[in-house]
């Protein structure tokens, strides 16, 4: 099990590496904890999410296959990398909601990656 601010940190780091239009390879150190708390069963809780995906859309299915195929990478956002730099700057500063506490729970990599941020701002 990982708690729920946690996994939210680890979610974000990787958005921050993903607007960034790089690969990332967080991924897996992300999935590190990701499954661990969905032990047996297909009740993943959300029963407004439709069961059904329209492959018909040609955007859909071309994202969906690159994603197969490990070849998608997202281009630059400036603009998601600016606000959640800005997030994890103050975050850090501020120790917003235990936020330095959660920071010692990262991976090394994950940890690396808020140095170098910090670093450069």
């Amino acid at each position: 099990m990982i708690p729920a601010p946690l996994k939210i940190l680890k979610v974000l780091i990787e958005e921050l590496l993903s607007a960034s239009g790089m690969n990332t390879t967080l991924a897996a150190a992300a999935a590190e904890y990701g499954d661990e708390d969905e032990e047996g069963g297909d009740d993943d809780g959300w029963e407004d999410v439709p069961s059904m995906l329209d492959l018909g859309l040609g955007t859909t299915k071309k994202e969906l296959m690159a994603y197969g195929e490990g070849s998608y990478t997202r281009q630059r956002d400036d603009e998601t990398q600016a606000y959640l730099s800005e997030f994890f700057i103050r975050a850090g500063r501020e120790n917003l909601a235990g936020f330095n506490d959660l920071y010692l729970l990262l991976s090394d990599e994950e940890r690396e990656k808020l140095l170098e941020l910090a670093q450069g701002a």
